[in-house]
């Protein structure tokens, strides 16, 4: 049981670095087809991570060691704060790019008419 909770650990952390790299991508694009790519690609990260997080929960709950058991729940707080920052940064980049797209499609329609 160990071994797999290590594992979703392990999960969990690449799924996070993962979904962190997206999220800085997200908050520079000003490409619509982009920003709702990457948006539907975090989401399916997030996704994951409650997945993950909720087996790995599981696997901790089931240790006879109230020690082990403890260790094992104080990780995944850690992996529970970082998913919830992980939203709030996916949204404030997804008002960033909204805001670059809506920026981009000014300037577009300023040299449209001013040509």
């Amino acid at each position: 049981m160990a071994s797999e909770f290590q594992t979703l650990i392990e999960s969990l952390t690449r799924l996070a670095l993962d979904a962190d790299a997206r999220i800085a991508e997200l908050g520079a694009t000003a490409d619509v087809a982009r920003h709702r790519e990457l948006r539907a690609e975090v989401k399916e990260i997030e996704r994951k991570l409650e997945g993950a997080l909720a087996r790995a929960r599981l696997v901790a709950e089931e240790q006879d060691s109230e020690g082990e058991k403890g260790a094992m729940l104080s990780r995944l707080r850690s992996h529970q704060e970082s998913l919830a920052r992980l939203a709030a940064e996916l949204r404030a980049a997804t008002v960033q790019s909204r805001a670059a797209i809506d920026k981009a499609d000014a300037s577009a329609r300023e040299d449209l008419f001013s040509g």
